[in-house]
């Protein structure tokens, strides 16, 4: 059999290096640093699940056939080790073995000066081979006395990768809406069954792959479970669940609504299972439920998107009108799939929930591909889950990660026409695109008393980085408060390193990003520019004063391009983390009733940077 692929096809890994500026050189008067690098933890367990999965493919490979030799005994005799090298004007390498816990990696004695960068990739060592999964680089930086971030992105390798085409089918089970029987059925095409429970209660072996191909459109809600099977065990190494033709005529349409509900309250399609399951060629629909009415993912289902899948036309009157990712669950989005017309009060396409202290299960979507578009929210109230048009993520161990595709044309009632980060969530976007060309292809939150994020909003701990893609000509119809045609970082924090927010419009205040009162954006890199806000001050960025708070901008480099300004109430300062590009006109400051000048407080500098106001004046000129 062929090396059935890991399901998380890419992963990020944010890296983050800590500058020391009082250590010397023994016997030298050169300035010298401690470089650390510290291991992410939510990366290492993105890491460490795909590489499980991808160890457990090749064990069912490798066994396949010898009765002698169990599972347990090949995907357990592996090790996962991260290996870390600084290249350029200094030389050094050190490693971290996943075993070991979190852990960190210091360099010392680098010179300051140094033009140095880094390359880090993971080597995992199973059944006498070793192979390297993932791989990265940073940009190359120069070590100063002051504080060095360095973003270092690691993305599977092509050894360590694998794709639904790569999978050799062992058997095929066939399921008919028309002429399918479970009673005198037996799976073949001649006499298929007529539901998919009944085809996944016919595998017999642990290491095979299943295909399950269905002929038309199947009028009942289905499940892929153990429960259905006579043992309580799914006997299937990975499931393809697909439609006989290429066409969008093969589905399921659970036929439920709010007129039926009475009767008949279920998702279209419910997955409790951590058997990889792909689905493609298929579409998914008609389901009416309370969370995830289109697809639900139980906890530890590990469900790919493929080519050709579309869930759509589904209602769930509270999470996740087209899928709902339970803690411990994984979806990856690729192609060309669909998630699209569905709606929910909360996370109109998908809703992501990691919240669970007892467990701390992670939960994640990654999409490669793919498109989510119009989707719909509904949610009205201000706390708790909300908000969400085309996804909510919801709780410290919940994250969706942005490699391809695009997200729009998607309606929140108030908070997030396409993303809802909530909750100490992590979104994290790195290419596709929020919203498109022009504004027909707008993500919006529509309430004009609170439009909080056309595209994305960020509140109660949410974490947003941004480091490429585009979020363009999304709107925000707020004309009272609150705003961020684009980005709105309420009560949480946005970290923008590349990529472009371009094209958004507010209706208030905030063309580009609306930063509250208790909000952070840190403006590293990238560009803002031609937002439009119907306000004159803040096309930009907006940065709120209430209740005697500031929300706080940190600018390390990137730039508000002059076609918009940046909203600076009284009192309201400028962090400047490092000394931005020479030729870089960062922002043009709007402020609320003065005129910046050299003298003027609107700066704060790191501690370590030795700079004034005047060596950073010149990039921020004043309206």
């Amino acid at each position: 059999m062929k090396k059935a692929g890991i399901f998380l096809t890419c992963i990020f890994l944010s890296t983050v290096f800590f500058q020391s500026c009082s250590n010397f050189l023994s016997n030298s008067d050169k300035k010298s640093a401690s470089v650390r690098y510290s291991l992410d933890s939510r990366a290492k367990a993105k890491i460490n699940s795909g590489v499980s999965s991808y160890i457990q493919t090749l064990s069912r490979n490798s066994t396949s056939g010898d009765d002698t030799t169990s599972e347990d005994d090949t995907t357990s005799d592996y090790s996962v080790t991260l290996f870390l090298e600084l290249c350029g004007d200094y030389e050094d390498s050190a490693s971290i073995s996943f075993e070991e816990g979190e852990g960190s990696v210091s360099f010392e004695g680098v010179p300051v000066g140094s033009l140095i960068y880094a390359n880090a990739y993971v080597k995992v060592s199973a059944q006498d081979t070793e192979y390297v999964a993932y791989e990265g680089s940073s940009d190359a930086f120069t070590v100063t006395s002051g504080i060095n971030q360095v973003s270092l992105i690691l993305k599977k390798t092509e050894e360590g990768s694998g794709s639904e085409e790569d999978i050799e089918v062992d058997a095929v089970f066939y399921v008919s809406a028309s002429i399918g029987n479970d009673q005198t059925g037996d799976g073949s095409e001649s006499y298929p069954y007529a539901s998919i429970s009944k085809a996944v209660a016919s595998f017999t072996d642990d290491e095979a792959t299943y295909m399950i191909c269905v002929d038309g459109a199947l009028s009942s809600p289905q499940t892929i479970s153990p429960d259905s099977t006579s043992d309580g065990t799914i006997h299937a190494g990975t499931i393809i669940l697909a439609g006989l033709s290429s066409s969008a005529s093969d589905y399921i349409d659970a036929g439920l609504s709010s007129e039926t509900a009475e009767e008949d309250y279920a998702s279209a399609l419910t997955v409790s299972t951590e058997i990889p399951l792909y689905i493609k060629n298929f579409g998914i629909s008609g389901g009416y439920t309370t969370n995830g009415a289109g697809l639900y993912l139980e906890s530890g289902s590990s469900v790919i998107l493929a080519s050709g899948a579309v869930i759509q036309n589904n209602t769930a009157t509270d999470y996740g009108g087209g899928v709902y990712v339970s803690p411990g669950a994984t979806l990856v989005i690729e192609d060309d799939s669909q998630i699209c017309g569905n709606t929910a009060y909360v996370g109109g396409g998908i809703y992501i929930t990691g919240d669970d202290s007892e467990s701390s299960l992670f939960a994640s979507v990654t999409m490669n591909g793919g498109i989510i578009n119009s989707n719909i929210e509904t949610s009205t109230y201000d706390e708790g889950p909300r908000g969400g048009g085309a996804v909510c993520i919801y709780g410290s161990c919940a994250a969706f990660y942005l490699y391809g595709g695009q997200i729009y044309s998607n309606t929140a009632s108030a908070y997030g026409g396409a993303f809802s980060v909530l909750n100490s969530a992590t979104l994290c976007m790195y290419e596709g695109m929020i919203g498109g060309e022009d504004s027909t292809y707008a993500n919006k939150s529509e309430d004009d008393s609170g439009g909080y994020g056309g595209a994305v909003y960020i509140a109660d701990s949410g974490i947003f980085n941004m480091e490429g893609g585009s979020i363009m000509y999304n709107t925000s119809s707020a004309t009272s408060s609150a705003g961020g045609g684009g980005v709105c970082a309420f009560s949480g924090t946005f970290k923008m390193t590349d990529g472009k927010i371009y094209g958004n419009s507010s209706a208030f205040t905030g063309g580009g990003v609306y930063v509250g009162s208790t909000g952070i954006f840190y403006l590293n890199g990238g560009s803002i520019a031609e937002n439009t806000c119907t306000k004159t001050y803040g096309t930009g960025v907006y940065i709120k004063y209430y209740n005697e708070s500031y929300g706080a901008f940190h600018v390390l480099d990137g730039s508000v391009d002059e076609s918009n300004n940046v909203y600076l109430p009284d009192g309201a300062t400028i962090t400047i983390e490092g000394q931005p590009s020479e030729d870089n006109l960062v922002a043009v400051i709007y402020p609320e009733t003065y005129i910046p000048t050299t003298s003027t407080s609107i700066f704060e500098f790191t501690d370590g940077l030795d700079k004034t106001a005047e060596d950073v004046f010149y990039k921020f000129p004043g309206k």
